[in-house]
């Protein structure tokens, strides 16, 4: 599906490591691509103390899909 229109709201491209800026200032960093890791990377970003950041990567077209049903539904 075409993500035009929609990828002005929900996707955020950029070329910045995060993992590297975080580091850069000291701050914790997690990462996750999967439900999975996602579940436990929650779970422990929660529970740290002091600053930290949770990187969630995604496919963009398994997004546009879930976000067009979902705005979907709500129209009816």
């Amino acid at each position: 599906e075409d993500m035009e229109g929609i990828s002005n709201y929900f996707k955020t491209p950029h070329k910045v490591n995060i993992k590297h800026l975080a580091d850069a200032f000291g701050i914790k960093y997690y990462f996750c691509n999967d439900s999975g890791s996602l579940q436990k990377q929650i779970e422990i970003f929660f529970g740290a103390p002091g600053p930290s950041v949770l990187e969630i990567k995604t496919d963009s077209k398994v997004n546009t899909r879930i976000y067009r049903a979902y705005f979907r539904k709500l129209k009816h």
